[in-house]
């Protein structure tokens, strides 16, 4: 028993991968599929790869009115296809990816550290992670995403509430006003030895990238970015785009040092 999980662990545990650094990494995008908010029936929370970086899972959450999950949905994903499977839960290799995506500190590397921190604020639609209602946990009035008219009610309605921030090298990684935070949700570490990250900046969600010494690189065309996740060697970053009703898988293939 004891080799069995050995094995094991040594199976689900991020590979080493070649460093890179934010400036000179080549990230090109290539939209996979598109999928209605109401066919993935909640919140993007989760993007995973198994562990040769042939399939993707996703977990999205429906929300009570206080920001806690009623329910998680969980689908698995062929990054090449876009082919999309429901299945019953999450599977063991997602939940150990997660775990190294989404922690504190960089995978090999305690001082590449996230910081944690709250202050009260003025709220507005563009202080929020996700905009309109879409942000407090629904999906618009139709049910299918963030309306404009959602968020434009948000951005008049001025209202004191409680950000809680992620800040990494002085940079805001992730930001959520009123809600619980949600690791993993706004970035994703690169897998040890790359010494990167990604993550979605606050207001309008374009993707970046930033390597330890604090150098970072935003993505061209790039908005409305959820759980941005490195492949395993490196090589490879998916993330979805919340643009109206839709949600893009986008994977993008990468190179450079």
């Amino acid at each position: 028993m004891t080799t069995l999980l050995i094995a094991l662990s040594l199976f689900l545990a991020p590979q080493s991968a070649a460093k890179l650094s934010a400036p000179a990494v080549s990230v090109t995008p290539k939209a996979v599929a598109e999928f209605n908010l109401s066919k993935l029936k909640g919140d993007i929370r989760r993007i995973a790869w198994n562990a040769d970086n042939t399939q993707l899972y996703i977990q999205t959450a429906e929300l009570k009115s206080d920001a806690q999950p009623k329910a998680f949905h969980h689908f698995l994903v062929n990054p090449v296809t876009g082919a999309l499977k429901d299945t019953d839960a999450e599977p063991a290799w997602a939940a150990a990816y997660w775990e190294w995506k989404s922690w504190k500190s960089a995978p090999g590397d305690d001082a590449f550290l996230i910081e944690l921190s709250e202050e009260q604020r003025k709220a507005s639609a563009t202080a929020m992670p996700m905009g309109g209602d879409y942000a407090r946990g629904g999906t618009g009035g139709d049910g299918l995403g963030t309306s404009m008219e959602s968020v434009s009610a948000a951005a008049q309605q001025m209202q004191s509430g409680t950000a809680r921030i992620m800040k990494l090298k002085g940079q805001t990684i992730g930001e959520w006003m009123n809600q619980p935070i949600v690791p993993g949700q706004s970035f994703g570490w690169g897998p040890a030895g790359t010494g990167i990250i990604a993550y979605a900046e606050p207001n309008n969600r374009a993707l970046l990238v930033m390597d330890a010494t604090g150098a970072k690189q935003k993505i061209d065309d790039t908005k409305g970015v959820y759980s941005p996740s490195f492949s395993n060697d490196g090589k490879q970053l998916a993330w979805i785009e919340v643009r109206g009703k839709k949600a893009t898988l986008v994977v993008a293939s990468l190179s450079g040092k």
